[in-house]
């Protein structure tokens, strides 16, 4: 019998965690929540395999939440799912310092559920839906 991941999702769009929760309905366990506030409070509770933020909301940002995350409990992965076009070339800083695992640019559900579910290999250091500068090593 396979493991049921948990997933926490955290967008001020409450028609996008919604929706995205019930995609994921049968393949994982999801709790959705509106802001960094709520999902920290959620996050001292119960154990998650994923936290997708969306980067940009009211008061605290998405990548405040993944580095609490990533300092707390570093075998969460940790995915920043955002409408902003040029948010991956911004983030490669904390996609480097391991932060932030992946990358998803709205609106490729698609491509998110297929990351949470294991059924895309694309997953660690990854941006996915846009570009993004290659590492200049120096």
């Amino acid at each position: 019998m396979a493991t049921t991941n948990s997933i926490l999702i955290v967008d001020d769009e409450p028609l996008v965690a919604t929706a995205l929760a019930r995609q994921l309905e049968g393949e994982a366990r999801v709790d959705t929540v509106w802001s960094v506030g709520e999902a920290l409070l959620l996050l001292a509770q119960h154990h998650y395999d994923f936290v997708v933020t969306d980067l940009r909301m009211p008061g605290r940002w998405g990548d405040e939440l993944l580095a609490y995350v990533a300092a707390r409990f570093p075998e969460t992965r940790r995915v920043i799912y955002t409408g902003d076009p040029d948010a991956p070339t911004g983030l490669r800083e904390l996609i480097d310092q391991g932060i932030v695992q992946a990358v998803v640019v709205k609106p490729d559900h698609e491509r998110l559920i297929a990351v949470l579910t294991g059924k895309s290999d694309a997953m660690v250091l990854e941006v996915i839906g846009a570009a993004c500068p290659a590492r200049r090593e120096g």
